[in-house]
């Protein structure tokens, strides 16, 4: 028996029914002074990519604060993000502490519970709970590390590394077997349903029709899945500062190895590698500064309304639009930011192309999606077409209010999930250097909107840590100490963006 014969007997397309019409009135007005993504996003997105991060960091924390369930990680992702700029640490980290504690035990993830399951199959993917991306989970510990550097937790950052690294090893291989079952489970709900319809005829038909809107997608760098580099960078250097012991030390120049084997061209990791390989043999390194520089905005994920036949095996052929997912790149950023300092000019390479990472891990996932939404399309059309059948014997009025609320339906329904943790940069570059003297530098961003002073701090690493959203907007300009000892946090931004 298929699946969609399933809903309809014994009662449970009743059951069914019931709840596809509770989530719809929870997603068209049920929601009081709830929060969702979808339509809350927008009211700090907006204020965040003018530079405008006090708004921007007031808006994000209110969503976080009165999230819908479904949404709240992603909330507290974006607001950890925002308020950063403003300079709270302390709240910054915050929200990205409840993030991690609402994505739950990494072992577990990312798994979606049955009541959930089905709720998607009535409605859409929107109606689940983001328990956060691979990519999210590796940023959101790496950040999480950044933060406690800042603040003087040394031993916080270092077990927020290890915590990403572990996120970037063991459960990226476990998230890729996750994926393969999925795509298992989903060619067995194919098969179910194939005495109700052909699904590959709409999948074809589907992908001509998307290959013109992911575009992006053909020219993805190539990282391995899963994969960040600047999270091992951020590792390198960590335990090049603050090694306790020689262990440490090695840990430092296999970081930098496995970034310099994603990004080879990078000049900066080379030098990088022969510093951590000598600070291993017993040569004392002279200080250092780091300039990283984030720039830019992540890809967003958008959707395109296309409409297709689903193949009924009663030879009925109807027509639907379904929104699929595509993502879209952001051509507004610095393309890279100069540091001068005794009287060298120095600029920043990409240490970690963001764009790729994301890109990569949406295109894995894209072909089980869009087959999913698909499979869901035609399960409520065969529903649809089991009703129809069923009161073609009622009066008009009866036909005509159907008529009306299924229109209704597959309005709110066939839409694509579209949430991203958008405020992560485009790129993450670096340029590193012996520590000047006089301790002072100069930040030049490409797009010529004003250069910065820094006078760095006293350290056997000095990070200056640069944020710029799109061209135009006023540098964030922070900066850190990474040693082996526990420090002061630090009180104030070196610069904010006006």
């Amino acid at each position: 028996m298929s699946n969609v014969n399933r809903i309809i007997q014994g009662g449970n397309f009743l059951r069914a029914t019931v709840i596809a019409g509770a989530v719809i009135g929870l997603m068209t007005g049920g929601l009081g002074c709830a929060c969702d993504w979808h339509s809350s996003s927008e009211k700090y997105l907006k204020p965040y990519e003018a530079g405008d991060f006090k708004t921007a960091a007031a808006e994000s924390l209110h969503c976080a604060h009165n999230s819908v369930p479904t949404d709240a990680v992603l909330f507290n992702l974006d607001a950890g993000t925002i308020v950063r700029c403003t300079g709270d640490i302390g709240e910054a980290n915050s929200r990205l502490d409840d993030a991690d504690s609402l994505v739950g035990d990494y072992e577990q993830w990312p798994t979606v519970s049955i009541s959930e399951e089905t709720v998607a199959a009535l409605t859409n993917a929107r109606s689940t709970a983001y328990r956060g991306k691979m990519s999210d989970l590796v940023m959101l510990n790496t950040y999480r590390a950044i933060n406690h550097l800042e603040l003087g937790h040394n031993n916080g950052a270092r077990s927020m590394l290890i915590r990403a690294a572990f996120v970037q090893n063991d459960i990226a291989q476990k998230y890729a077997a996750e994926l393969a079952k999925a795509q298992d489970e989903t060619a067995k709900e194919k098969q179910q349903n194939s005495d109700q319809f052909d699904t590959d005829k709409s999948v074809a038909a589907t992908n001509q029709q998307m290959q013109e809107q992911n575009q992006d997608l053909l020219n993805i760098k190539a990282y391995a899945n899963y994969v960040n580099p600047f999270c091992d960078y951020m590792q390198g250097m960590y335990f090049l500062g603050a090694a306790l012991d020689q262990s440490d030390k090695e840990r430092a120049a296999t970081a930098f190895k496995r970034a310099a084997s994603m990004e080879p061209t990078n000049a900066y990791i080379k030098e990088d590698i022969a510093d951590a390989e000598s600070e291993a043999n017993g040569r004392k390194l002279p200080p250092l500064t780091y300039v990283i520089f984030e720039t830019g905005t992540a890809p967003e994920t958008r959707q395109i309304a296309i409409t297709l036949p689903l193949f009924l095996a009663n030879k009925q052929v109807p027509t639907v639009s379904l929104n699929f997912p595509y993502m879209k790149t952001h051509g507004d950023f610095v393309p890279a930011i100069s540091v001068e300092t005794s009287g060298r000019v120095y600029q920043s390479v990409v240490v970690s192309d963001m764009d790729a990472v994301i890109l990569q891990e949406f295109k894995n996932t894209l072909p089980t999606v869009m087959t999913r939404m698909i499979i869901s399309a035609a399960t409520k059309a065969a529903i649809d077409a089991g009703i129809r059948q069923g009161i073609k014997h009622e009066n008009g009025y009866v036909q005509l209010g159907y008529d009306v609320a299924s229109v209704a339906y597959q309005a709110v329904e066939n839409q694509a999930d579209l949430r991203t943790w958008r405020t992560l940069p485009k790129q993450i570059q670096v340029a590193r250097f012996s520590t000047p003297p006089d301790h002072k530098l100069v930040l030049a961003p490409g797009d010529l909107s004003g250069k910065v002073s820094v006078t760095l701090q006293d350290g056997p690493i000095n990070v200056v840590y640069v944020k710029s959203v799109r061209r135009g907007v006023g540098l964030v300009v922070r900066q850190f100490v990474i040693s082996s000892d526990e420090r002061k946090p630090a009180t104030m931004p070196v610069a904010m963006a006006p």
